[in-house]
Parts: structure tokens; sequence; C-alpha cells
């Protein structure tokens, strides 16, 4: 209904019921954002004219089947990705019904994140069409670090990294705020990436600040919350100070 602010990502956990102008219509928003959308599941399975995997195709780009039968979900990533890496499982082995696999033999454009433990068929898929892309996640699963990774293939900016193999920490964003608890026992370095230059400066403690970064390594340990006030800098100004 053109109330969104447009957007670079769009996330779809749960389209299931979509209208043929309702499609029409949410393709025509991410053709003129040039953005990627990632559909969850079944996204349009539903229409106005019933129930079938050719709504999700279409609605994906991706040529969709369905179980004949009840199938277990979970997937296993295949791509040698940063966080999700090969081998890496994904979602729990518990029966769906209906349950829909994408088939990518006649698809070079696709390429396949994941497929599914039990049957190897494909369950996470990505392909860029030439003015907008889709990632269709037909095991309806997806974690901070897989949707990280989607971000990091579609080259949208990441402000918070982590190791692949630690619990994913709590983040919250608010205007030129960031706070951070950790969920991980490892202790470790944590890195923080801003798109800007900024003065950034701790919230729980005034005698800790950085003026001027981009980038930001501080030690988080499990439990420990961090809180960061953001000031924008303009660099080039700086420069000319300089």
């Amino acid at each position: 209904e053109g109330r969104a602010i447009p957007a670079a990502v769009y996330l779809f956990p749960n389209a299931f019921h979509l209208t043929e102008s309702q499609r029409i219509q949410l393709h025509n928003v991410l053709r003129r954002n040039e953005a990627t959308a990632i559909w969850m599941y079944a996204p349009g399975y539903f229409s106005e004219h019933g129930a079938d995997a050719e709504n999700i195709a279409r609605t994906t780009g991706f040529r969709v089947e369905r179980f004949e039968e009840p199938a277990l979900g979970g997937s296993v990533g295949v791509l040698p990705a940063h966080l999700i890496r090969e081998g890496d499982p994904m979602g729990d082995s518990i029966e769906w019904g209906p349950l829909f696999y994408v088939d990518v033999s006649n698809d070079p454009a696709a390429t396949v994140l994941a497929d599914f433990r039990a049957s190897e068929q494909s369950s996470m898929v990505i392909r860029f069409f030439d003015d907008w892309g889709s990632v269709y996640l037909a095991d309806p699963v997806i974690t901070p670090n897989l949707l990280r990774q989607i971000l990091m293939i579609v080259e949208e900016h990441i402000y918070v990294t982590s190791p692949a193999d630690n619990v994913p920490d709590v983040t919250h964003f608010g205007p030129n705020l960031i706070a951070i608890h950790g969920r991980s026992e490892q202790e470790r370095e944590r890195v923080l990436n801003l798109e800007g230059l900024y003065d950034i400066q701790d919230l729980l403690d005034e005698e800790i600040g950085w003026p001027q970064r981009q980038t930001l390594n501080f030690p988080l340990r499990f439990g420990e919350t961090r809180l960061f006030a953001l000031t924008p800098r303009d660099f080039d100004n700086d420069l000319d100070e300089d």
C-alpha cells in the first residue's frame, strides 16, 4: 500500500496468502527500490485461486516443488561462506506438511545456500534478477548468522561482527545508540563497524570514549552489556581543519 519506507532488503516471514494483485505490487516495489526480498517457507502459497506450489514459484522466481508427503525440515549449509559454512546445521529435524524445496537443475543463475539434511533437496537459495534479488528459505528457519550472511552476500552493511562459532549477542539500535549484551561464555574482542566517522562514548562509564572512529574493538564477557552513544563527525571538515 506504499506505507513502508523504501529499503534495500525486505524480510517476509509469513506472507502465505497473496492475491495476484498483491504479488504484482510487491514485485513492483522490489524493482523500484532495486531491493532484495527474503521469503520464508510458503510465500503466496494461498491465493484467490487456492493453494498451489506454483504460487510460491511465481512469488520467489524459483522453480518450487512440494514434497508429496510430510517431510523433515532441518538444513545443512553447502556454501563455503563466512558465517554459514559448509556443513553447518540449521533448523530442527521436525516434520512439516506441506514442505517445499527448490529445483535448481535448470536454473544456473540460482545459488544454493543450504540443502535439507534428510532429502538433500535445495532448501535455501538466492538469485539476482536484472533489478531485484530473491532469497527463498523453504526450510522455515532463520538464525541471526544466516540473516547476517545473506546481508553480506547482497553487500549490505553489518554494524556488529562476531566469529561464526559464537552465540550471537543481543544487539539493540536506537537514534545514535548501540547496545550490545554478551551471550557467549567465551571472552573475545568485539568489533563495531560503522558506516561513517563518529565520536563514540561509553554511556556506562563517562571516562571511556573514542574520538573520530569508524571501527572499534572492545572486550565483551558473558552477561556484560555495553552501551554506546554515537556522534557523527564530518570527515571532510576534519581533514580541512587538519
